[in-house]
């Protein structure tokens, strides 16, 4: 299942691809999930996330020049089908701000839950959802790191979960040094943010590419960080 924003329209796109045999797939008919009015009111990011076999849940950057302020909404289907119906679950998830406030990652931990991590002034928050709880109900947000440069590290930054519970985060540091930095939830705090690219020079072309180019993958188990690092080029 994608979803994504339109670069021109912006508005907010779902597409099914039905799996065959073998390595064969079918790309199913695009859904307009979300139909900006105008570019003074429009959708700039979405992910998209599965629930098991009964739902999908989706996250978007909503910006109204109108209000100047950016804010994060969630929405959910009635199924996995090609065009499901789509129902708000929340509006907003956090608190509306300006610039690079509400670029937002979403992904699944712990068999049961849907996570969203979110820019807020110069936090990264996270709020999250057990598959139990009822489809407009949010947990109170978190701190995931606090007291970064203005904007830094989102949409650049990746997050992914594993079936013990764990939620990881790896995203640009503070402002000015590009690092890979890495933190994880277990389920009640976040862990102290460490840097994981690169691990023997600072320069900026060097950690900017490093940072660029990292993204976090699981098996469900483990954790694998794929990154870029230009330290010996």
């Amino acid at each position: 299942h994608l979803a994504s924003a339109g670069a021109t329209n912006k508005d907010v796109f779902y597409r099914k691809f039905t799996k065959g045999v073998g390595a064969n797939w079918t790309m199913e008919s695009e859904q307009t999930v979300l139909d900006a009015t105008s570019t003074a009111d429009e959708y700039t990011d979405a992910a998209i996330s599965v629930e098991g076999t009964s739902r999908l849940w989706l996250a978007v950057r909503h910006w109204n020049d109108g209000a100047a302020a950016a804010d994060v909404e969630v929405y959910y289907s009635d199924g996995l089908g090609t065009a499901p119906i789509w129902t708000i679950s929340i509006d907003s998830l956090n608190t509306p701000g300006t610039s690079s406030t509400s670029r937002l990652l979403m992904t699944r931990f712990g068999t049961d839950k849907t996570a969203i991590v979110y820019s807020e002034g110069t936090n990264y928050k996270m709020r999250y959802r057990s598959d139990s709880d009822g489809l407009t109900t949010w947990g109170s947000a978190t701190t995931a790191v606090s007291t970064l440069g203005f904007g830094v590290g989102l949409p650049y930054a990746s997050l992914a979960g594993i079936d013990s519970g764990y939620l990881f985060l790896l995203y640009g540091g503070p402002a000015g040094t590009h690092d890979s930095m890495f933190t994880a939830f277990n389920g009640s705090s976040w862990s102290t943010p460490f840097e994981v690219y690169p691990s023997s020079s600072n320069t900026s072309a060097v950690s900017q590419q490093s940072y660029h180019a990292a993204i976090l993958t699981t098996d469900g188990t483990n954790v694998y960080v794929i990154a870029g690092d230009l330290s010996g080029v």
